[in-house]
């Protein structure tokens, strides 16, 4: 991807996030950056959201 189509497409992502009330954030690529970068979001711990998705995957076995 070139430079100038790289920016223009990183501006457009920064708008889009913008309007929805979200910012871009780096994590760290440890295994566990889902839900770091949705944690970030929503403004929760990332160890919390991740167990409770753990649980709710494991008491709802006939969704998945």
């Amino acid at each position: 991807m070139s430079d100038i189509l790289q920016k223009t497409y990183q501006k457009n992502l920064d708008d889009r996030l913008d309007q929805l009330g979200f910012k871009l954030h780096e994590v760290p690529g440890d295994g566990n950056c889902l839900f770091s970068a949705f944690g970030i979001q929503v403004q929760r711990n990332a160890l919390e959201l991740r167990r409770e998705a753990v649980n709710f995957i494991l008491h709802n076995p006939s969704l998945y």
